[in-house]
């Protein structure tokens, strides 16, 4: 039945009433209700399953919701104050009826000059050989002719000049969170110039290409430089999106000694802006931003990344000093594995935790168990008693040198667990190929370097000097750390 139109089931119910009545008259009223309840079950609306917020501007809220979920996970203010206030632009961005432009381009090729065409009056300075504009400067709204949105010019700082990086690296902040680009040039293409209009539409930037200053070429010329543009930027762009204007005209001396000024020429660049602002004004803002929100999302993670790293390094260090003063101090050797095995457990739970994972006691005793069995395997251990052993046989009697030395060594050791453990967390509670034993090669072969054992060695030097001169009572004091981990629940 549901292969036919509802139409096509009212007719047929229709058509079995009327020969029903003309039958057996007699049962024409419980005909026609069934005729009326068959209508209403089958012209019943479907039901219809949710709506996925697939339109841009829900996709635009709902990342800027996330982002700003993340950025109060920042610890460090002023980081986090400054990625706040870019996520309050964003949702300014996404409010307010209005266009952003980015005039950009070479120095002095004449976008101020542009600017104060479509403003009708002298915005910027004018006239310096290098460019002039040392900072982006906001101008506007204005109403362009048959355009539906006003639009908010940017007149950016040159790029590609000697000397310029950092009014380069300006203009291109400026031009990445604009709308609209409008980018000038007042001669052929260079291939900077080309490789920056093909990595900023690669990036989603919507472009129009201006070539300025046509009043200073022949007419034949202007036509050639216009197609050969439009042939070089095919690829990126549409013919309709390179004009040809003169917003400021040489002046022109008249017979009489009188002095002319031409008015700009930049009508066909109005109008292309208009139509393309009337087409895709909205969608460049809301893309525009979403564009924006993704960028502002990767430095917050980037952030949060890094601010993770610094905090699963101070646990690891934390715990190796910890774990070296530890066997330092005990007695026995049993004691010394039972210590190891206590902190290395509340290590992993602790880097876990840092890293948004959280695993149980067993789990963090069957990883520890694990890996001390792939230690075993290792002969590294020996590599860094030897070297401990020279370090420290100068400096501390003999009577302290072998507890020293196993310090260093568990020192050692909790570091290279720590490493494998975070490595472990960062690939979703998995080893990874290769297992745990290539996890802990991985970390030896990070660790081994001569550079880091010597600065590794000094610092553990430094540190048994001071157990060493720290006296019975600093032991016993350093001991007490297994009873506070709870040793008696790890289970060896």
């Amino acid at each position: 039945m549901g292969s036919f139109s509802r139409w096509q089931v009212a007719l047929g119910l229709t058509l079995v009433a009327l020969v029903g009545i003309l039958v057996w008259p007699g049962m024409a009223l419980l005909v026609m209700g069934a005729l009326v309840a068959g209508l209403a079950l089958f012209w019943r609306p479907a039901p219809q399953g949710p709506i996925a917020p697939t339109e841009p501007t829900a996709a635009a809220v709902a990342n800027l919701q996330a982002v700003t979920a993340q950025i109060g996970e920042v610890q460090d203010e002023v980081a986090r104050e400054t990625l706040a206030a870019r996520a309050a632009e964003l949702q300014k961005a996404l409010q307010q009826d209005c266009l952003t432009a980015v005039v950009f381009g070479t120095g002095s090729a004449g976008k101020t000059s542009l600017v104060n065409a479509f403003l009708g009056q002298e915005a910027g300075a004018i006239g310096a050989a290098m460019g002039t504009t040392l900072l982006g400067e906001v101008y506007g709204p204005t109403v362009l002719p048959g355009c539906p949105l006003p639009v908010q010019w940017i007149d950016c700082p040159g790029v590609f000049e000697a000397g310029g990086e950092a009014r380069e690296q300006l203009a291109r902040e400026l031009a990445a969170i604009a709308d609209l680009l409008i980018f000038v040039l007042d001669g052929d293409l260079t291939q900077s110039e080309a490789q920056a209009l093909q990595d900023f539409c690669a990036i989603g930037k919507r472009l129009v290409v201006a070539f300025n200053k046509t009043d200073l070429y022949l007419p034949s010329d202007v036509s050639a430089i216009v197609t050969n543009l439009r042939t070089r930027l095919q690829a990126v762009l549409t013919p309709a999106d390179v004009v040809a204007i003169a917003a400021r005209p040489a002046a022109v001396k008249l017979p009489d000694g009188a002095v002319l000024k031409p008015r700009p020429k930049i009508g066909e660049l109005a109008e292309r802006l208009a139509t393309l602002i009337a087409e895709e004004g909205s969608a460049l803002v809301v893309d525009n931003v979403l564009l924006r929100s993704h960028r502002l999302a990767t430095d917050t993670q980037t952030i949060l990344l890094n601010q993770q790293e610094r905090q699963v390094e101070a646990i690891v260090e934390r715990y190796q000093w910890l774990a070296a003063g530890t066997v330092f101090a005990a007695p026995l050797p049993l004691m010394d594995l039972l210590a190891a095995g206590v902190l290395n457990a509340q290590m992993a739970r602790e880097i876990g935790q840092a890293m948004g994972r959280e695993i149980s006691l067993g789990q963090a005793k069957e990883m520890v168990g694990a890996l001390s069995q792939t230690l075993v395997g290792i002969g590294a251990a020996k590599g860094i008693a030897r070297l401990a052993t020279a370090a420290l046989s100068a400096t501390l009697p003999g009577i302290l040198l072998r507890g020293a030395v196993q310090g260093v060594v568990a020192a050692y050791l909790t570091r290279i667990a720590g490493g494998t453990f975070r490595e472990y967390f960062r690939q979703g509670e998995a080893w990874g190929e290769g297992g745990m034993a290539a996890a802990v090669a991985q970390q030896f072969a990070l660790h081994r370097r001569d550079a880091f054992l010597r600065k590794f060695v000094q610092e553990a030097v430094h540190r048994a000097i001071a157990w060493g001169e720290a006296g019975e009572n600093d032991r016993v004091k350093t001991t007490d750390v297994i009873s506070s981990h709870d040793a008696k629940d790890f289970d060896r």
